[in-house]
Order: structure tokens, then sequence, then C-alpha cells
């Protein structure tokens, strides 16, 4: 892991279960922004339906609008369909840690929210997306069978040369466990407290 400095816009990659909310939402808090962007929000109507090309970019530009200063974190992969934010990114983080390592966190965090039905991707009234027994085991869109196939297909290597190819000016930071993380934001942290543009 290299360090960074503190960027104005920072897009956050990874596989399912690597932790890109967490950090993003952790990040988020730290740079004083009002909240991380997560684009599995704005993809997913209620019902798990998915939104077409338009429909999703222009919903990622109206909630970068309303980040301020131009000052956001995204977190999310979708590069077939909107990465407009990219040639705005300022720094890129993926997140790459051991393919057990993001399974066994995809196994805790889906059966966390089958149990509880926790409403997903913001959605509060009663048609909202929830993780089911049926549709993690049998569903062709099961998040366990798209997570193999993302890592035995090589999708996040896939992902990250087309970052270096559309934007290779812009600086990419791997971190491959949670000490990498961890010193990444302490590494951030102290920047971002001797900003001299930061409010205090």
């Amino acid at each position: 892991m290299q360090p960074a400095s503190v960027a104005s816009t920072i897009t956050i990659l990874g596989a399912s279960g690597s932790g890109k909310s967490t950090l993003a939402d952790r990040l988020a808090l730290l740079l004083d922004l009002p909240a991380a962007v997560h684009l599995d929000d704005l993809y997913f109507k209620h019902g798990w339906v998915e939104r077409d090309g338009d429909d999703f970019r222009n919903r990622i530009r109206d909630a970068l609008r309303q980040q301020p200063e131009e000052r956001w974190i995204v977190d999310g992969n979708f590069s077939r369909l909107g990465v407009e934010h990219w040639k705005r990114t300022r720094l890129f983080v993926i997140l790459d840690p051991p393919y057990l390592v993001t399974l066994f966190r995809l196994v805790r965090r889906t059966l966390r929210r089958i149990w509880t039905r926790e409403p997903l991707f913001g959605q509060k009234d009663r048609n909202a997306c929830v993780e089911t027994l049926g549709r993690t085991l049998l569903h062709r869109d099961s998040i366990l069978l798209y997570s193999f196939r993302w890592w035995w297909t090589g999708g996040l290597q896939v992902l990250e040369r087309r970052v270096r190819e559309t934007c290779p000016d812009t600086p990419v930071v791997t971190l491959r466990s949670t000490a990498d993380v961890d010193r990444f934001v302490a590494s951030l942290t102290s920047q971002h407290q001797a900003d001299p543009r930061r409010v205090r």
C-alpha cells in the first residue's frame, strides 16, 4: 500500500463483501462529508428491479450534485453502466482481500439480513428489497454465485485494468487486508487534520 494525499473525490471499488460501503461511510465521516454515495442504493428499484443505464447515470449525477463543493465518496463498481464520475475521481481505492475473507463476510452479512429481514438500499416500505434464503441459494442472481463468478473470472483485475486505462493519471491505492485499511484511514486522518482548507 502506498500513502495517498487527501483527495476531494474518492471512488471505492472491490468485490461484494470486500468492505466498500463500510469504508465509504468511514471516510465520509472522517472527511466531514454528509454521506457516502452507495451505487447499489441508486441502481436497484423496489423488488430488485434494475434501472436502465440512462436512469442510473442520471441518479448518480443527481447524487453527486447534492455533495458539497465537489467533495464526495462513491462506492460501487457498475463499470458497464456508469463511470462518468471516474473522470472526476482524484483517488481510486481498490479493496482486494483474499476470496475466502470476502466469502466469509458475505455469508455472515447475508445470513444476518435474511434473519432480520433488513430492508436494503435505503428502502423503507413494504416492497423494499430484502435478502431471502431462496434468493441466496436458488436464484440466478444469488449473491454467493455472483461472488464466486467474480473471483473465478478475475473480475477485480478486469475492473482495475479499466480504471488504469480510463484514468491513467489518477492514483490507485490497493488495500488487501484490514491492517492495510486501518493504515490508509490513519494516513488520511492525519493529512485531513493538517489540511489548512479544512473548516474547523
